[in-house]
């Protein structure tokens, strides 16, 4: 059970990140017009943010009261603090079990108990603050925030979703309100659409949304945890910038690949995966990720069964089971058509999604176009996607012959095979919900169109944008 809380730390890490021409960005005074005219329709907007945006707490109201989820940096530091005599220890004496135990050991201080029961319900002494606030200086200037347990299953905190939008319709005075899900959020608003409807929703904008799941979250649910270090480099040179201490680090990066010193780590790293993999699903990913709703939620559907094979016992997690199976089946399987209905009501849907980048690089699959963290095929309904490093090639046509030209001037994405390829809009670069100002603005501009807008309708907003680093700006990709 030790093992179980250091990996818990890596994992959770793992599944919660969790998070150009100037000519094109938009002066100040024009993106507070926007607002502006957002006030004017009178339209509350509502952002459904993702997972590990709620922290959990444990005896949460009582004077026991600790967050166990996000843990406190001082609490952090404190327990590493106390590795550094077993690190000297075990630089003289290679002892690594001897050394992991007093990981494990601090890891286990570090870590709270966030595991869900085995019918996928939260313990009782484990919650989060559920805050249906509303400012009393509203005046639709603003957007409105829902938070939720991600933990449980979507179907439930969309009950509470629905419960929020009256609260504010009844504040506000309004019929309709507008919908900003991000990642897992996303599964909040389909689940809340596949059960209530949309007569209460005006528009929805989808912000890197995991509406169709993680290929990350679907490997490690199948037992198949890989390090691969072109992934590894790639992600961390994701982190950094085009200042002079980002250019220093890649120019670590580069010596400490060229000498060897990322292929002794990585190999020691597979050795330890391979050495106490057995464990970390036994007593770790099981236990606390395989019992959450809410991380269900995330298995795409080509790894479900499998997943629900590889993970769950069919006597111990039935209720657990029939709840996944609802949202699976019903929902994420259904995306396309309570999209569709959706439309057909009348609600303007968008759908953003970003490519060009490494995913998280524990996965089996770490050549995928991702936005650092969601596979873009995902996060925009079907595109087909070129491997990082590659294109479609010059000779491929165009999957879906729709009158429309849908592949990206880079030849990475054919945005054709989308569930709905004139209402998809891509970004190049854009990190997993790190939005810039020139990204919200094009979240803004749906959401102030009265008609339903397709990726042909403004010019400044085309189907395929790219982000410039130096001066965190969008252009159009030509």
């Amino acid at each position: 059970m030790k093992f179980r809380r250091i990996i818990s730390v890596l994992l959770a890490a793992v599944m919660i990140f969790g998070m150009v021409t100037n000519a094109f960005a938009l002066p100040a005074a024009q993106q507070e017009d926007r607002w502006a005219e957002l006030a004017a329709r009178r339209i509350p907007v509502i952002n459904v943010d993702g997972i590990g945006t709620s922290d959990i707490y444990q005896d949460k109201g009582t004077p026991d009261e600790k967050k166990i989820f996000y843990p406190e940096i001082d609490d952090v530091l404190n327990e590493l603090k106390k590795l550094i005599l077993p690190l000297f220890i075990f630089l003289i004496n290679h002892d690594v079990d001897a050394f992991a135990g007093k990981l494990i050991e601090r890891a286990d201080a570090i870590l709270g108990d966030i595991d869900c029961n085995p019918d996928g319900t939260s313990k009782d002494n484990i919650s989060v603050y559920e805050y249906f606030y509303f400012p009393e200086d509203y005046n639709f200037d603003r957007e409105l925030y829902f938070t939720y347990d991600w933990r449980l299953d979507p179907m439930d905190n969309s009950v509470r979703l629905k419960d929020y939008i009256e609260m504010i319709k009844a504040e506000t005075g309004c019929e309709k309100v507008s919908l900003i899900p991000n990642s897992m959020g996303c599964t909040i608003v389909m689940a809340y659409i596949e059960q209530f409807g949309t007569d209460s929703v005006d528009s929805i904008v989808m912000r890197s949304s995991a509406f169709q799941g993680v290929s990350l979250v679907g490997e490690l649910f199948n037992g198949r945890i890989q390090i691969n270090k072109r992934a590894v480099l790639g992600y961390i040179r994701g982190f950094l910038g085009e200042d002079t201490k980002s250019k220093r680090v890649d120019t670590l990066l580069t010596v400490l690949d060229f000498t060897g010193v990322f292929d002794v780590l990585l190999c020691f790293v597979d050795c330890v995966l391979d050495r106490f993999k057995d464990r970390v699903y036994d007593e770790l990913l099981i236990e606390t990720f395989g019992y959450m709703p809410g991380v269900w939620s995330l298995v795409p559907d080509d790894y479900y069964e499998d997943a629900k094979a590889y993970m769950l016992n069919s006597e111990i997690n039935a209720i657990l089971i029939e709840k996944i199976d609802r949202y699976h089946y019903d929902v994420q399987c259904k995306a396309d058509q309570l999209l569709q209905a959706a439309i057909d009501n009348g609600v303007i849907v968008g759908i953003i999604s970003n490519y060009g980048l490494y995913g998280c690089p524990v996965s089996a699959n770490p050549d995928a176009q991702t936005d650092y963290l969601i596979d873009t095929v995902y996060t925009s309904g079907g595109a087909t996607c070129a491997e990082l490093g590659s294109t479609l090639g010059d000779d491929y046509e165009q999957a879906v012959n729709c009158g429309h030209n849908h592949i990206s001037a880079d030849r990475v994405i054919d945005a054709s095979t989308c569930m709905f390829p004139e209402y998809t809009w891509f970004v190049k670069g854009m990190q997993h919900v790190k939005f810039n100002s020139d990204y919200r603005n094009l979240v803004y501009w749906i959401l102030l169109q009265e008609n339903q807008p397709d990726v042909f309708t403004n010019p400044q907003f085309v189907q395929f944008l790219a982000l410039d680093k130096s001066s965190n700006t969008l252009y159009p990709l030509t």
